[in-house]
């Protein structure tokens, strides 16, 4: 299970800052982009986001019904 920690920002715009993906912990150095897409089946808003994490990876996230999905891009 992955579990995303963010820190909530002015506007209240959040972005993540820790990923957790079972007992490895992930922080976030820095966002490459974020994009937040609709979905018309639920009306709700779903986030994708590309980080580069501490460890040097490029890691997609993209959040879903059941929660939070992970791919690594390098």
């Amino acid at each position: 299970m992955i579990r995303v920690d963010f820190y909530a920002g002015y506007k209240g715009e959040e972005r993540p800052y820790r990923i957790y993906n079972g007992n490895e912990q992930i922080e976030v150095n820095r966002i490459l982009s974020s994009e937040i897409h609709q979905n018309i089946a639920d009306s709700k808003e779903y986030r994708i986001f590309v980080i580069e994490a501490s460890n040097g990876r490029i890691i997609k996230l993209v959040e879903g019904k059941e929660g939070w999905q992970m791919s690594l891009l390098s």
